[in-house]
């Protein structure tokens, strides 16, 4: 932070915003169940570090996976899985798993 006043008391989270997700996540569950509210229903994005602070402080909650960022998320893993040949970075990733395949081009028939 810049300026003279000291704006934030603790220390701040370094690298990204992901990194203070399930942190504030947590603290504000938390703070509701405190507080005597009484959490029902989650709607996410997928984001496992706030499903875990709901199930850690209210053991009723329920999450539920917000339909638009699910599908979109699909369609992403369609359009990975429909290219001919796979990015290193996919290759690397199953590499281990799938050691005894030497190619990973798509010949279709």
């Amino acid at each position: 932070m810049r300026g003279k006043e000291k704006v934030v008391s603790k220390a701040l989270f370094e690298v990204t915003s992901k990194s203070m997700e399930g942190i504030m996540s947590d603290e504000c569950y938390e703070r509701a169940k405190e507080e005597g509210c009484k959490v029902e229903v989650v709607w996410q994005d997928g984001d496992s570090s706030a499903a875990k602070s709901v199930k850690k402080h209210h053991l009723e909650g329920k999450v539920c996976k917000c339909g638009g960022h699910v599908g979109r998320a699909h369609v992403n893993q369609l359009k990975e899985a429909a290219k001919k040949d796979f990015t290193e970075g996919i290759k690397a990733k199953y590499r281990a798993k799938f050691h005894e395949v030497t190619s990973s081009k798509c010949i279709r028939v």
